[in-house]
């Protein structure tokens, strides 16, 4: 087992984690650029469409990856991603646990409207202090 794992409790992902894997991704820290770009763009591309769930704007793209598991009698389920909203890369990660899909759908999708609504609002109240 790695650290921190057991039987009873396998190693799972956090959000630091995924966070790093993201930042690797965009500053291709591990791979070539083509190939961080290329997995990002596969990954703007997901069975569960984010940009839907939180009501915002089909231009607005979003890499991101999501996860669904049932462990010890546990519903996890997870999406993390970088969305470029203008010129702002705002990364998120949201973890559900003992949330029904339409729940944990309905919840990640109110935090990514939230999120993507205040940078929003921030950018353009930066931008009228810059004149």
């Amino acid at each position: 087992f790695e650290e921190g794992e057991t039987a009873e409790r396998p190693n799972l992902l956090s959000p630091k984690a995924m966070s790093t894997l993201f930042s690797s991704l965009y500053f291709s820290t591990v791979l070539e650029p083509e190939n961080s770009e290329r997995l990002l763009s596969l990954l703007s591309d997901s069975a569960f469409d984010v940009k839907k769930a939180a009501n915002i704007p089909n231009e607005v793209a979003i890499a991101h990856k999501f996860g669904e598991t049932y462990y010890v009698g546990y519903r996890y389920f997870h999406d993390c991603g970088i969305m470029y909203i203008d010129e702002t890369r705002m990364f998120y990660c949201i973890m559900t646990k003992e949330l029904n899909e339409k729940q944990a759908t309905e919840a990640i999708g109110w935090i990514v409207n939230e999120t993507y609504h205040y940078v929003k609002e921030t950018r353009a109240r930066f931008e009228d202090y810059k004149q």
